[in-house]
């Protein structure tokens, strides 16, 4: 829900209070509010009936002790601004299901890339492993006596020197 100021739209989540909703809320005087309205710290507006209501965050602003709990039966609307609510409440849903797409699919992406690093690197390893076996076939094959390698004999581990 978005309303519009001027050329500035805001979110617009908190239910909008009636003076005597406000008083209720707040457990305070109608007179007390009215007060608050009239000195500006409170900011206020007209809905589309004409009537004067506060957003309950502006009240909790004031009194942070007012009752959170608005009951929907409470709530003013703006039924001008239903239509354009309604639209744009669309569009946002809209961006968040796209949203969530791109997030599903980079989880996929993510979990393939993760994947291909864990294969890569039990190919790299196993090419150490390979390597790591060469060089020690090699080192046994350089303890052996010249006329050993030449005939193509092999040395008996106990005899290694």
């Amino acid at each position: 829900m978005f309303r519009c100021l001027g050329t500035v739209t805001v979110p617009c989540d908190m239910p909008k209070l009636t003076l005597s909703q406000a008083s209720r809320a707040a457990g305070k005087s109608k007179t007390q509010i009215s007060r608050l309205f009239e000195s500006g710290k409170v900011s206020v507006e007209k809905d589309g009936s004409g009537r004067t209501v506060i957003d309950l965050s502006e009240l909790q602003r004031v009194y942070p002790s007012a009752n959170q709990e608005v009951s929907p039966l409470h709530r003013t609307r703006n039924v001008t601004g239903d239509k354009e609510n309604v639209t744009v409440s669309a569009a946002l849903q809209a961006q968040i299901d796209l949203l969530r797409d791109e997030r599903d699919r980079l989880r996929v992406e993510l979990d393939n890339e993760r994947r291909e690093r864990s294969s890569e690197r039990d190919r790299l390893l196993g090419l150490v492993e390979t390597a790591q076996r060469q060089l020690t076939d090699q080192r046994s094959f350089a303890r052996l006596s010249w006329w050993d390698r030449l005939t193509g004999r092999v040395q008996d581990a106990s005899k290694t020197p």
